[in-house]
């Protein structure tokens, strides 16, 4: 198993199976680990005595837990509880068709705390009686995202790394746990589908969305998905794609050098005056006082 970065894979092995040590990857008094990985043959059935989500990021595999062996791709993501023995292993040794996972490891005494200290994370706890492995499937690609971002922010050892990562936890114990929970009665339907629709406004907001075509994804005529949206967002269609935008917006503001209006048009705004007017509308600034207020 080759790793991005050099941690030792201290083991010890049972039964057979080898132990992955979470002391071998939690590092000055970090409880958290993200790494990537390109699985190989040469990795065997192991478990470990952390909590591990798992996202396919590149290629086609298998994964291997027991007598049950399930086929695995990219946007594949996986709940590994504590001590459930597994491995992924690639579809070929052809190089040139890697199996790439990112890991998302965390001490579950601190998973726990974290959980805990939380405000209505006492729900949560649910997912860590978990006794076996589950598969999700990331269809918007959102959770790619997520998992690259935290990869970044673990390696990189920016200011605000702690804090991030466990914003990033939060928001896939989330996922899971909604994953989970979900009852797929008509009403918990709909609502399944408006998540459909945020998932798709969230990945492709620089594109013109159309109500109409939206309605279409959720099954649903357009008066119908427009209360049905305000209901679950308690924003209009219109409010809630303009939120989107000027947070990443904002984001390319702080976060780079690019013009004014390159961030309007990657954002989904052609009209540059409507971009400026609607920004001081949402921030109280222009878009450049407020990438100067920022760098101040």
């Amino acid at each position: 198993m080759k790793t991005t970065f050099g941690v030792s894979h201290l083991v010890v092995k049972r039964n057979n199976v080898r132990i992955f040590r979470g002391e071998n990857y939690f590092r000055n008094g970090l409880p958290i680990c993200v790494n990537r990985v390109e699985e190989s043959f040469d990795t065997s059935m192991h478990f470990h005595d952390f909590w591990e989500m798992t996202y396919i990021a590149e290629g086609q595999g298998t994964h291997h837990s027991g007598d049950e062996i399930m086929p695995v791709s990219k946007g594949n993501l996986f709940m590994v509880p504590l001590g459930v023995s597994h491995v992924f292993r690639p579809m070929s040794l052809n190089s040139k068709e890697p199996l790439i996972v990112y890991n998302f490891l965390v001490d579950v005494k601190e998973l726990k705390k974290f959980i805990h200290s939380f405000p209505g994370g006492n729900e949560l706890e649910s997912l860590l009686n978990c006794k076996e492995f589950k598969r999700y499937h990331d269809n918007s690609g959102k959770y790619y995202d997520l998992f690259q971002q935290m990869h970044y922010e673990f390696s990189a050892d920016l200011p605000g790394k702690e804090a991030r990562l466990y914003n990033g936890l939060m928001e896939l114990l989330l996922f899971f746990y909604s994953s989970e929970s979900r009852t797929y009665n008509e009403s918990t339907q709909t609502a399944a589908y408006i998540q459909k629709v945020l998932a798709i406004m969230h990945a492709d907001y620089h594109q013109p969305l159309r109500v109409k075509d939206l309605a279409l994804v959720a099954g649903i005529g357009e008066r119908q998905f427009q209360r049905i949206f305000y209901m679950q967002t308690n924003m209009t269609f219109k409010q809630y794609l303009q939120g989107i935008r000027m947070n990443h917006a904002c984001r390319l503001l702080m976060q780079t050098d690019r013009k004014v209006t390159d961030i309007a048009n990657s954002v989904g705004y052609h009209d540059i005056p409507y971009f400026n007017k609607l920004f001081k509308e949402k921030t109280g600034m222009s878009p450049r006082e407020y990438r100067n207020s920022i760098r101040e």
